[in-house]
């Protein structure tokens, strides 16, 4: 990668293009400095796409940045979260890869190159991420002091731990583009939390790859607890919601640790879940599902495709890759990379045909 990256033209022509999602929200100095520290990336090859959730316009801040930038521009008609933003910004992305930074967030020059030659390089990971430092202020009238400055996180990639929180600032993150049409977007409906729960739906897909380098910085007002301030009502009732969308039956280890932290974030004790079923991965009715049906509960899978060749079709196919998301939407990687094989199998028969 290095050396293409070498040998691209400054513009970054024939270099994957990186789409960087902004919320702003009422904050066009703060937005100023975020741009400008895209606009100082060592890696040319990258769009701006600012969605401006419901707040004054920026038009005059996006200007500063003439041809420096290319910026894409949004403006929702009314304040509708993080969440919401996030998911304009991904709609409208043209990049192999997809980044994050909010308004009051800055990236280090180096940080788009470090992550694009990760994942350029690496092709069995869906995303990668690099610590932050995090910047403590404090205000005092209009000015604004730095108290302290750390790197609050920096762990290596584990989905068993991504179960019980979130360890992963979502500006340290890219991805690849692609894994959206298996993750979905942003729960819009969670008034916080709505990274981290997506996060759980993205290391389903596949792995991060964690480079232990700060690359970014983001701002912590002293006194806040976190950047949302809730109440512990709203607390327990957003973890409780991700705890139970993503339930982890099959690990006792990721159980206890979910009871721990729920107590020491809320409070409470975490003896309220009940277990749920998994949702069936197949329903209950029509001639491709029966046919599906048929072929999982065979014996011998070669033998049930020959004896059900006149009823593999393009129905079955679009049937079969809508399980593979479900699956590992659910966790269940077996079965998702049984089900890829199975529907590359039938997409080779139809081409055949």
């Amino acid at each position: 990668f290095l050396e293409n990256y070498q040998a691209a033209p400054s513009n970054g022509k024939n270099l994957p293009l990186v789409s960087v999602i902004v919320p702003t929200y009422n904050r066009p100095k703060e937005l100023a400095i975020a741009l400008q520290s895209i606009a100082n990336q060592t890696y040319p090859s990258v769009e701006a796409i600012v969605i401006n959730d419901g707040g004054k316009d920026v038009a005059s801040v996006l200007h500063q940045f003439g041809k420096r930038l290319s910026i894409q521009y949004k403006r929702q008609d009314k304040n509708r979260g993080a969440g919401a933003a996030r998911n304009a910004g991904s709609t409208l992305a043209k990049g192999k890869y997809i980044a994050f930074l909010d308004d009051d967030d800055v990236y280090r020059p180096e940080h788009l190159f470090a992550l694009v030659a990760e994942l350029e390089t690496n092709r069995s990971i869906i995303a990668a991420y690099s610590d932050a430092l995090q910047v403590v202020l404090e205000e005092a009238g209009e000015k604004i002091k730095v108290v302290s400055k750390e790197v609050f996180y920096s762990m290596d990639f584990s989905p068993e731990l991504l179960l019980v929180r979130n360890y992963i600032p979502n500006l340290c993150l890219m991805f690849r583009r692609d894994a959206l049409d298996l993750t979905g977007l942003f729960d819009e409906q969670m008034p916080a939390l709505e990274d981290w729960e997506w996060l759980i739906r993205l290391s389903k897909v596949g792995p991060f790859c964690h480079i232990p380098v700060v690359t970014s910085e983001y701002g912590v007002r002293q006194r806040e607890k976190s950047r949302n301030i809730l109440a512990v009502s709203d607390i327990a009732s957003l973890y409780r919601k991700i705890y139970e969308t993503h339930p982890a039956y099959s690990s006792k280890q990721v159980q206890e640790a979910r009871k721990m932290y729920y107590r020491t974030m809320t409070g409470q004790a975490l003896d309220m879940l009940e277990p749920q079923e998994p949702k069936p991965i197949i329903p209950s009715d029509g001639r491709a599902i029966e046919t599906l049906q048929l072929l999982l509960d065979s014996d011998d899978l070669a033998e049930a495709l020959t004896h059900y060749e006149d009823r593999l079709d393009s129905e079955l196919l679009a049937l079969v890759q809508e399980n593979i998301k479900t699956a590992r939407t659910d966790g269940n990687l077996e079965l998702a990379e049984g089900l890829s094989a199975l529907a590359d199998y039938i997409d080779e028969l139809l081409k055949q045909s």
